[in-house]
């Protein structure tokens, strides 16, 4: 599952079918709402309005033709969070290569 922080989009289209909004999903829960912008002939940014991390964006609009473009988002900002048990593996293979040079340096010995 693949998530980021959505920014927004550029959005243009037909004004008579209404306005366009996004809706941002995490884990399946609807966590905000941007505000809704009046489509035109000239891309205007569309912004999400939110910060946090979304692993979906519904463009809500009634309708008709709408484009996006340039959408954008961060996923910089999306810190990796690192597995104790990894570093618990790498050291207790550590230790097992320690033991086992100890013991060939004692047969050799």
């Amino acid at each position: 599952m693949s998530k980021s922080v959505f920014i927004g989009a550029y959005v243009s289209g037909n004004s008579s079918k209404g306005p366009v909004s996004f809706e941002m999903y995490y884990l399946g829960s609807l966590v905000a709402t941007s505000i809704s912008l009046i489509q035109t002939s000239v891309p205007t940014f569309l912004a999400s309005g939110y910060a946090g991390l979304v692993d979906e964006v519904r463009v809500i609009g009634k309708g008709g033709v709408y484009v996006l473009d340039n959408i954008t988002y961060d996923a910089a900002n999306v810190n990796a969070v690192p597995v104790p048990a990894a570093a618990w593996l790498f050291a207790t293979g550590l230790a097992g290569l320690g033991l086992t040079q100890r013991k060939r340096a004692k047969l050799v010995g």
